[in-house]
């Protein structure tokens, strides 16, 4: 009953918090807070919507069954993406555009625009669907509540005051919820220390297939979370460079440490975060340092997808969370499965937009011969993410599941955008 009590509180504190917060007058209040964020606001905003209540589970329990190769899983693809945001923070806070989706239809004409809104939702809307899928394995874990009946409730108040106060709301909130993330993951690293029994250390897969699916796994996600519209929106929002720069600085510190800290727990007590049997005090403080990473992770999502529904609808702010928010939940409840979520959220982003997206972010100059490789690429990227995630969802027998689809998609996108690179020099010679 406890559980439900501080379930409760805690819900409704960050309602109060983001209805507290100030009403945005314009679009760019609602999605970017008027691009005036500072260096800590960033590491806040930041740190807070990376560490996800999916994350903190997955690599927990990877790190129980692999030990340190679960670093390949979460934290090598964090570190890889805030070094490439780093290096690319001035071409990306200098490009003058609203959403993604206008600077892809500015290059690449306006169905490709609306093309790539498309795929942004698909991946924000699983991305998000991975955090509800870990907030039911909480609610089942900490409250013996249905996992179902646990989603909706939970991802109805973090809908609720996403959609009232938009991105100032996540910000404000995510300070708060970054401190208590914080203070819960401080605690189990002392209490771990000072355990006096640890579990055998894991067995890993000495198998080169394994090794090679882990790559895969990094690549992918450093490739999708690097153009990730939740990424390009804090880059946006941030007052210029020397801030953008301070804040991916001190967020990749942060991570590190605070996702080692994930692994070891994993490693010496041989259990994921949600089966370890902790004090009764620790208990409650890993109860709500979850609830902090799974709430400050959606709310994020929520935000980031409803730039890309407004951009292909024009509804507002406040509809577009909700819409957002509702087909996530549909989609926790068709696949409850953390990992897979996230790998099939993020590989449609790494197979069609990736290498087009990195391309504008750099260019100089209109390139035609470029700008066909970069449609082909959105469209057969997109075809094979569609492919997998239907291997997955309907089990079918043919054709490879993600991460390994990775290793022939690719290769063949990468050749292909560079071959209309050069057809582009060799006719300007």
């Amino acid at each position: 009953m406890i559980y439900w009590v501080l379930f409760a509180i805690f819900s409704l504190l960050f309602v109060y918090i983001g209805y507290r917060s100030k009403k945005p007058l314009s679009s760019e209040e609602y999605f970017y807070s008027s691009y005036k964020l500072k260096a800590k606001e960033l590491f806040f905003t930041f740190s807070a919507s990376w560490i996800g209540g999916a994350t903190l589970i997955l690599l927990s329990e990877k790190a129980s069954k692999i030990g340190m190769l679960s670093l390949f899983i979460i934290p090598i693809p964090t570190i890889i993406t805030l070094l490439l945001l780093f290096l690319l923070k001035e071409k990306i806070k200098g490009k003058s555009f609203f959403s993604i989706e206008e600077l892809i239809s500015k290059n690449y004409g306006r169905f490709f625009g609306t093309f790539s809104s498309f795929v942004f939702l698909w991946y924000l809307v699983l991305l998000g669907a991975s955090q509800l899928v870990a907030l039911g394995k909480v609610g089942e874990s900490f409250l013996k509540a249905d996992y179902s009946i646990f989603v909706l409730i939970s991802a109805s108040f973090i809908i609720f005051y996403s959609s009232l106060r938009g991105f100032g709301a996540v910000v404000r909130t995510d300070k708060i919820q970054l401190f208590i993330i914080f203070s819960g993951v401080l605690a189990l690293l002392l209490f771990i220390i000072f355990k006096e029994n640890s579990a055998p250390l894991p067995k890993i897969s000495e198998s080169g297939k394994f090794i090679f699916e882990l790559i895969l796994m990094t690549l992918s996600f450093s490739l999708a979370w690097t153009v990730s519209p939740v990424s390009i929106q804090r880059i946006k929002a941030t007052l210029n460079e020397r801030e953008i720069g301070k804040g991916l600085f001190f967020t990749a510190i942060f991570l590190s440490i605070f996702f080692l800290t994930i692994v070891y727990f994993g490693i010496k007590t041989g259990k994921g975060i949600v089966d370890f049997d902790y004090p009764p005090f620790l208990k409650i403080l890993v109860f709500l340092m979850l609830l902090s990473a799974l709430f400050s992770t959606y709310d994020t999502v929520l935000n980031s997808a409803a730039i890309s529904f407004n951009y292909l609808t024009g509804v507002k702010g406040f509809y577009s969370t909700v819409f957002i928010g509702f087909f996530s939940i549909i989609v926790a409840l068709k696949i409850p499965s953390i990992l897979r979520t996230l790998g099939l959220s993020s590989e449609i982003i790494a197979e069609s937009l990736f290498i087009p997206l990195i391309y504008l972010f750099v260019k100089r100059e209109n390139q035609p011969a470029v700008k066909i490789g970069g449609w082909i690429v959105m469209v057969l990227g997109a075809f094979f993410s569609v492919f997998s995630f239907s291997s997955e969802i309907f089990n079918l027998k043919v054709g490879f599941k993600w991460p390994s689809s990775l290793m022939y998609s690719l290769p063949l996108l990468f050749l292909i955008f560079m071959l209309s690179f050069f057809a582009e020099r060799k006719k300007n010679e």
